[in-house]
């Protein structure tokens, strides 16, 4: 029969007051954790795509645990490359994913084209197709694509859509702290459809 305070006893493998050394190993590993994830790595800062790709490089190493351990599974590894290639390793993303390889390969070739030999049609026709972080460069850059050719390229943002982002960002400030009716008549009043 056991006393009440027994059941509250860790058992002994688990109990850090009788083994200090598992208290010094914790610090030592949360160190090392916090030097390599820390704010001032230029890819971890605090926008949220930054804060996916710190998730990501928590995941990576989660991964490679579990690698150690057993052997990953087929969505596992997927999950692997899909983190990668959040932190811009679209070599390793490919060679890891052998059905989103091809994917993977655009990406690449999008980075390493120059912007005078990517396709020649007129600016209208780009969008930004999304931010992904380019590992070479340390940098996020803008993924573009031509809706005519289906191309893309890791370049500037096509003028008419910087032009776009800073009439709204105006917009945004101009309606701050006004409630949606407030913010429509504004908008009337001051803008043609065409301005926004």
């Amino acid at each position: 029969m056991m006393n009440d305070d027994a059941k509250w006893e860790l058992p002994e493998p688990f109990n850090v007051a009788k083994r200090p050394e598992l208290l010094a190993l914790n610090d030592e590993e949360q160190k090392d954790r916090i030097s390599r994830f820390k704010d001032g790595n230029p890819v971890f800062t605090r926008s949220p795509r930054d804060r996916m790709r710190q998730i990501a490089a928590f995941e990576i190493e989660a991964l490679r645990n579990t690698a150690d351990v057993r052997e990953l599974t087929a969505d596992e590894v997927r999950r692997l490359a899909e983190h990668y290639a959040m932190l811009g390793d679209y070599e390793r993303a490919a060679t890891l994913d052998e059905e989103r390889a091809e994917l993977y390969q655009k990406y690449i070739a999008a980075l390493e084209m120059p912007d005078d030999e990517w396709c020649q049609h007129p600016d209208r026709h780009k969008y930004i197709k999304e931010y992904i972080w380019d590992a070479r460069h340390e940098q996020e850059t803008t993924l573009i694509a031509c809706n005519v050719c289906g191309t893309w390229n890791a370049t500037d943002v096509p003028s008419h859509v910087s032009a776009a982002e800073a009439r709204r960002a105006q917009i945004r400030h101009e309606t701050a702290g006004m409630t949606h009716l407030e913010a429509r008549a504004h908008m009337a009043n001051n803008y043609r459809i065409n301005d926004v």
